[in-house]
């Protein structure tokens, strides 16, 4: 929920953004897809926003690997 005083977190395409209560994460989906984890002990959690599952030239997630699920989710688990 937004409060008073909570700092908006804004994720982008292909990005990925960690913030920790009584921060808010924020993304804006069209044909996207966002995922989110969240660990309720500890008020923290993280989103990415990616745009493809799997890079087809197997090149351009080494640019950027939030543009893609299959290297964006693993690095959202470290996260």
């Amino acid at each position: 929920m937004l409060t008073k005083g909570s700092k908006v977190v804004n994720v982008g395409i292909a990005d990925m953004q960690g913030a920790q209560s009584p921060e808010i994460l924020r993304t804006t989906l069209g044909s996207c897809i966002g995922v989110v984890f969240y660990a309720p002990d500890k008020k923290i959690g993280a989103m990415a926003h990616f745009m493809l599952s799997k890079d087809p030239s197997g090149k351009d997630s080494q640019k950027n690997p939030f543009k893609y699920a299959e290297t964006a989710i693993p690095l959202l688990i470290k996260k």
